[in-house]
């Protein structure tokens, strides 16, 4: 009865009476702006302090669903729900200082409050408000990242509402008058002054530097855009190889890194930010040619056309045998008028035909040797060839003809880059190739190999964010309306292409130069053509002397 009592005094004193009254009222703004059932929070309310605040919001909210959690006793902890609104008493029965920031940790962790936006309100009485270990605690809830979050501080007789002000700096005072809107405004929006810290390493095309020492990339550009619409800037701390940037237990100004990964620890020390495009697995084979000399001197001309080639050389030969006599003899005027007009279309079209021809010849000098290699999947199958990776898990769940032909990297054996078809991320495949065939034992560029770009397997690509950053909510919705939107892939695709200009080698250009040079090879159907021609003129040496035999042989 005396419990009853003093619950009575507690609840009807004027003090309780306008913080019911707030609570409910913007709670029930909050909620209504929720697109979702929500699930509201509720940690430490056992005290004596605000022990009547459940029961109060129970009976008077109908809408929400309440969990309440006593974080100095023993708890079970609830499965993952959507809790945007947590209400959270600080009273003088609290922790003392060293463990306020683990405890705050523990309930944020509790509830799955960590990479979302949610609204915080903290309860407390007023001679706890001017204790040090209050400013510990709005110190604790800033450095857990925290923003949405207002302070209200209750006496027997009033309440009054803190918060923190735009840019998150400052404690300020509010009415308890004004809306949800007000205590909580969009401090997300407008980010001026705060830039994003990012970490990146030369991971081309997604960051690298160019010729003039610049970070560029197609991460940095996508940052930009989002920074850009935040009102703010981002600074980039680069380094050539990718560094451990989040530990547990350890603070950091880095919001987020470039770094791209799949692998997944149980409770990582970061949020997972999907940013950057699937990674895509596909299967790079050795070009390989197979040299083809008498095909190439059919190929300048169709068909059709050495039909009509063949038509006039016939013609053109029975007319020199034969109608040429007949019209000299018979016809000497016909053959006057008909007989030069014939020989300069005859060596017109012999002009034409040959410039053509050896236009056409010179211009396919490459055809003297056919691809041998597979150029799709299809095609890899029938082939004989292994596949090279280091990381043979990757592949346990793809096609068991594809899994069957991987072999492990031998050190003991010289690598021999003809023999084995390479694994390789599909957008990354110039830009790796070397350092991938570097580790095999002997480097080579991508103009050695062919990318069959048929993803084999695909997984999900993450980056780390900073998990007590507020900022990572709002930055993975930036990210996947500009995925949408299909300007992701497009500054994939477009910084791919730079990537390969910033980066081509001298080895590299070497190779590209000498791929568009003449070499004797070039010269061999030439060769053949000539070939050919001293066998035609030896063949018909060889009818002449037989037919002026057989003349004479008649004439006697």
């Amino acid at each position: 009865m005396k419990q009853f009592q003093l619950q009575f005094v507690q609840e009807h004193q004027a003090g309780n009476t306008i913080l019911i009254s707030f609570l409910l009222r913007v709670i029930a703004e909050l909620h209504s702006n929720q697109s979702n059932p929500a699930t509201i929070g509720l940690a430490n309310f056992n005290t004596g302090d605000f022990d009547f605040i459940p029961a109060q919001l129970g009976k008077r909210v109908s809408t929400a669903t309440f969990l309440n959690i006593d974080f100095n006793k023993s708890y079970k902890k609830p499965s993952a729900t959507h809790m945007p609104i947590l209400l959270h008493t600080f009273s003088k029965h609290m922790v003392p200082h060293s463990t306020t920031q683990s405890q705050l940790n523990n309930i944020l962790q509790t509830f799955n409050l960590f990479a979302k936006e949610k609204k915080v309100i903290v309860l407390v009485k007023a001679p706890v408000a001017i204790r040090q270990d209050f400013f510990a605690l709005v110190k604790a809830y800033e450095t857990l990242g925290v923003i949405d979050i207002i302070y209200l501080i209750v006496t027997d007789d009033d309440l009054s509402v803190v918060g923190m002000n735009m840019a998150s700096t400052t404690l300020i005072r509010y009415n308890h008058s004004d809306k949800a809107q007000t205590l909580f405004p969009d401090r997300l929006a407008n980010l001026s002054s705060r830039p994003y810290y990012v970490a990146c390493y030369e991971d081309p095309p997604t960051t690298f530097k160019d010729k003039n020492n610049k970070t560029i990339g197609s991460a940095i550009a996508l940052i930009d855009i989002i920074a850009k619409h935040q009102s703010t800037n981002a600074r980039y701390f680069y380094t050539q190889n990718a560094e451990t940037v989040f530990k547990h237990g350890q603070t950091t100004s880095i919001d987020l890194a470039t770094y791209r990964f799949i692998r997944i620890i149980t409770y990582p020390p970061y949020s997972l930010l999907q940013m950057s495009p699937m990674f895509h697995w596909c299967i790079a084979v050795p070009r390989q040619y197979r040299r083809i000399l008498h095909e190439q001197v059919v190929w300048p001309f169709a068909i059709d056309l050495w039909v009509l080639a063949g038509g006039l050389v016939a013609f053109f030969a029975l007319y020199q045998s034969v109608l040429a006599r007949i019209l000299a003899t018979r016809c000497p005027t016909v053959y006057s008028i008909v007989n030069i007009p014939l020989q300069t279309l005859k060596i017109l079209l012999l002009f034409l035909l040959s410039e053509y021809y050896t236009a056409i010849l010179s211009s396919n000098l490459g055809l003297s040797q056919l691809p041998a290699y597979p150029k799709t999947l299809t095609e890899f199958y029938l082939t004989k060839l292994s596949i090279m990776y280091h990381h043979r898990r990757i592949l346990t769940e793809i096609q068991s003809q594809i899994s069957s032909r991987v072999v492990v990297v031998n050190t003991t054996q010289p690598y021999e880059p003809s023999q084995f078809a390479i694994l390789q991320l599909c957008d990354r495949f110039r830009h790796t190739i070397g350092k991938t065939t570097k580790l095999y034992g002997k480097q080579t560029s991508h103009h050695q190999f062919h990318l069959i770009a048929e993803p084999i397997r695909s997984l999900l690509s993450l980056s780390p964010f900073r998990k007590s950053s507020p900022r990572f909510s709002r930055f993975q919705q930036y990210v996947s309306r500009l995925n949408e939107a299909g300007i992701g892939d497009y500054l994939w695709r477009q910084w791919n292409e730079k990537a390969s200009d910033e980066l081509s080698s001298g080895e590299e250009d070497t190779d590209e130069r000498n791929t568009s040079m003449l070499e004797l090879d070039h010269f061999v159907p030439v060769f053949i053509n000539g070939c050919y021609l001293y066998i035609v003129a030896f063949a018909v040496f060889i009818m002449e002397h037989a037919v002026y035999r057989i003349q004479r042989a008649f004439n006697n």
